[in-house]
């Protein structure tokens, strides 16, 4: 809920949310989980995927190469054009080229991709990963996801 909320709230609202008892989070834990976050929601390149046109946790169910698939999407961008699917990965340390991507990831957004295409036949789908930590985004070449289809 933090993108819904103006720049000015986040941080209070976050720290509001994790100091709950049911998270059971000590203090040095909450800056850290908030100063990755809004690292993440504030950073200068990732304006669009947290816009107006976006949308957090969508459902995403299709049948992909007679296969089904029911996943949550972390986010999703729809414009004119294209349509931009976001998944989020914490790994401590990030891959720094696609070549170096697991495999399982690289399948997931192969299938989103896919699924997506049947929704939005007319519209060019943009697979990207969100490292948290750095934070840095990688572009998934369509060509790249292709060997990865299920």
């Amino acid at each position: 809920t933090l993108p819904e909320l103006d720049t000015k709230f986040r941080e209070q609202a976050a720290r509001k949310y994790l100091a709950l008892d049911t998270h059971k989070l000590n203090q040095q834990e909450q800056t850290e989980i908030i100063d990755e976050t809004l690292s993440v929601l504030n950073h200068k390149d990732f304006h669009t995927l947290f816009g107006l046109s976006s949308k957090a946790e969508v459902a995403l169910v299709g049948n992909v190469n007679g296969k089904v698939i029911s996943a949550q999407v972390d986010r999703l961008v729809v414009v004119s054009v294209r349509v931009i699917v976001v998944d989020y990965k914490n790994n401590r340390t990030p891959p720094k080229v696609a070549s170096d991507i697991p495999e399982l990831y690289l399948r997931q957004m192969s299938a989103y991709k896919l699924a997506l295409q049947k929704i939005y036949p007319n519209q060019y789908i943009e697979c990207l990963l969100l490292w948290t930590q750095g934070p840095s985004l990688m572009h998934l070449q369509n060509k790249h996801l292709a060997a990865y289809s299920p």
